[in-house]
């Protein structure tokens, strides 16, 4: 069988419905266009599945049939076909129109059992006619024509047109960008701002990531040219005029919370905050290219008594024209008139409308408002020393304020944060600080139904105590009210890892570094569940970069980059970056990374440096500190870990599923026994599945 011109339409269809894929076939053959169809064209003795896997890709357009037949029939090769369409579809540019879902039938989008990257594009819905035995699908000249032109390389702009009312779980994480291959690219370009070092940045010949990965990357990142999105907004740091010091954090504040007024427009994109605010001072056009964006808010905050007076600037970026410039003088408890004047007004500009209601009904105390914005710079630190000032800065600003939401919600932000942090470092009892955070929070939505901020919150309590669909509601009102919210996709990408759906928040962490790359945090998660994914090279490139944005939290970060290393082959890395965590013994945020540098130390042969380690480790742990049994996994005493296990926090359960260290005891019967008694035996169950069909996936690409 000789292969078909570069041209080539693939047509994949099920069994039953071969006569509608015939008529197809011979409409479009008709206009002089090449069809791979395999009822012609495969005859017996042919190498079927290889010839089938190398028309895919290489043909110019794949067209599956949706029907009711494949929406009935849940197993068939062609879901093998339009999986192995999909997976090559995250390979192209963003713009390239590779797939053309044709529906025969009255089948409906919402539900349709397809790939996600089919949801991502306009259908094409061929009408019905009367033919002798029945009706028969009607291949138009119309729709002949559109393929002819797909064919000849125009680009369509046919993007999916969003369904409110499709609430499906897993429709919702695929609609929030494009594929998480692509989104990684996109990643990997914007760090290279803020003067960051990455790899990015470095000759090839420099770096130490194989040869085949590096090639990948390269040719991902240089094939991905994302266009703005038609409004998309970026809100810089406002310039402290002054220089005190004691106002920068409230002049940082005043951005923010335009952002957070910015958060309610409708049909708005915008840039995360850590990302935006390290691009202060740059030229609105270099930003635009960082951030992708359309749009550029900067300006200037002086305090001259108990006055704020704020010049904001708007900008397109493409040209730099300035679209206005405005000066506002308020009283500092009225602050927030003025910030939801500017947010209106760039609002107005893109004509585009503020939802949510004003909150300038109520004044509120201005030390109340500085303290607030002071203990979100705290809490975003993520170490023990910003939590507790954080607290501390939450805490008098509610006595200032009793009935302030967001002192409310950010108090609670910090006690479940710090709940998962300190319940990571083998502190168990973090039930009081959960139950505080559950409170607060509750406190503040009483305050404020619609605060984006207060729901996250809340779910994150949910997800600490295994409440799951508790959980799950919180994220999705979060996402609704803002779905900007970084913070809100990275705790709900938790949430999804913590059910099994890895995949899922491997998108979820993909569409919050999109909005914000320099969220050091965001990255770190993705990083860690990506190597769990079983992409070591990526989750190596992502780490690095977390790591760069915050070198001092480089403990949780090392852990994991060591084993993405050994992984990698770049065994030697991986010994000396874990021979450098056992060296740092009294930093704190240790977390799981002692377990995960003894295993690499063991694993490599080095039994003499890894006993010694174990003891070391052994002698300072708690009795009943899971970490001691992770560090016992680690060095090869399974027997010694087995009780000890079942206090692993919630999120990092599934590690229990995914990591090596466990392997020899996932084959033991009590294993099952272990995950029933954490109450995890659904979730389990899950997790292999996904890992299985990911695994599946993967295979069929290579």
């Amino acid at each position: 069988m000789s292969v078909p011109a570069p041209k080539a339409i693939f047509l994949s269809y099920a069994r039953d419905d071969a006569a509608a894929a015939r008529r197809v076939a011979e409409a479009l053959r008709g206009a002089g266009l090449e069809v791979w169809f395999d009822e012609n064209e495969l005859t017996g003795g042919d190498a079927w599945d290889q010839k089938i896997r190398a028309q895919i890709g290489e043909c110019a357009l794949f067209v599956p049939l949706i029907s009711a037949i494949t929406q009935a029939r849940l197993e068939g090769y062609f879901r093998l076909e339009w999986r192995l369409a999909e997976q090559r579809s995250h390979l192209m540019a963003k713009g390239k129109r590779f797939l053309m879902p044709v529906c025969i039938d009255d089948t409906k989008e919402k539900g349709a059992h397809v790939p996600d990257a089919f949801l991502e594009v306009q259908w094409t819905r061929l009408p019905l006619r009367q033919a002798q035995g029945g009706l028969a699908v009607e291949v138009t000249p119309q729709f002949v024509e559109l393929v002819k032109r797909l064919v000849g390389g125009e680009v369509a702009r046919v993007s999916r047109p969003v369904n409110p009312d499709d609430t499906d779980q897993e429709t919702r994480a695929t609609k929030a960008g494009v594929s998480a291959v692509v989104r990684l690219a996109v990643v990997f370009a914007l760090l290279g701002v803020a003067g960051v070092s990455l790899w990015l940045g470095r000759p090839a010949a420099e770096k130490s990531a194989p040869t085949e990965l590096r090639r990948d990357a390269s040719a991902t990142t240089q094939t991905v040219a994302p266009k703005p999105a038609e409004k998309a907004v970026a809100v810089l740091a406002f310039e402290n005029v002054g220089g005190d010091k004691e106002n920068e954090i409230f002049s940082n504040g005043v951005p923010e919370e335009i952002l957070t007024q910015l958060g309610k427009v409708a049909g708005l994109r915008l840039a995360g905050q850590n990302s935006s605010f390290a691009l202060r001072g740059r030229p609105e056009t270099e930003v635009a290219q960082k951030l992708n964006v359309t749009h550029v808010v900067s300006g200037s905050v002086q305090r001259v008594g108990s006055q704020v007076k704020i010049v904001a600037r708007f900008v397109n970026a493409a040209d730099g024209t300035q679209l206005w410039q405005d000066r506002f003088t308020e009283e500092m408890k009225e602050i927030f008139a003025a910030q939801e004047k500017i947010a209106g007004l760039i609002a107005q500009s893109l004509s585009l409308k503020l939802g949510g209601a004003a909150r300038t009904a109520k004044a509120i105390d201005p030390e109340a408002q500085r303290l607030v914005l002071e203990g979100r710079y705290h809490w975003n630190q993520r170490t023990n020393e910003g939590f507790a000032r954080a607290e501390t800065a939450f805490t008098k600003a509610i006595a200032l304020a009793p009935d302030f939401p967001e002192a409310h919600a950010g108090l609670a932000g910090v006690c479940v944060t710090r709940a998962n942090f300190t319940g990571l470092d083998g502190q168990v009892d973090v039930s009081k600080d959960i139950q505080r955070g559950r409170q607060e929070a509750m406190r503040a939505l009483a305050l404020d139904s619609v605060l984006a901020d207060g729901h996250a919150v809340l779910g994150f309590a949910h997800l600490q105590q295994r409440e799951f669909d508790q959980s799950e509601r919180s994220f999705q009102r979060a996402l609704e009210l803002n779905p900007n919210s970084p913070l809100a996709r990275c705790w709900h990408a938790l949430l999804l890892w913590c059910v099994g759906r890895f995949d899922l928040a491997d998108r979820e962490l993909a569409r919050a570094a999109e909005i914000d790359p320099l969220w050091f945090i965001n990255l770190q998660v993705w990083g860690q569940i990506v190597l769990n994914l079983g992409e070591p090279g990526q989750a190596e490139q992502i780490l690095e970069g977390a790591a760069a944005l915050r070198p001092d939290h480089y403990l949780p970060n090392l852990g994991h980059r060591l084993r993405a290393l050994q992984k990698v082959g770049r065994k030697r890395e991986a010994i000396e970056m874990a021979r450098q965590v056992r060296s740092l013994r009294e930093v704190s945020t240790r977390w799981q990374m002692d377990s995960f540098a003894l295993y690499v130390l063991r694993t490599e042969q080095l039994e003499d440096e890894a006993r010694d380690y174990a003891a070391e480790l052994l002698a300072r742990l708690p009795q009943d500190s899971y970490v001691r049994g992770w560090v016992l996994a680690a060095a090869g005493r399974h027997e010694e870990a087995w009780s000890l296990l079942e206090r692993t926090p919630t999120t990092f359960i599934p590690a229990l599923a995914t990591d090596p260290m466990f392997e020899p005891m996932r084959t033991d019967k009590r294993f099952d026994q272990l995950i029933a008694r954490i109450g995890a035996t659904e979730q389990h169950r899950v997790a292999v599945e996904t890992l299985a069909r990911l695994q599946r996936e993967r295979v069929g690409r290579k």
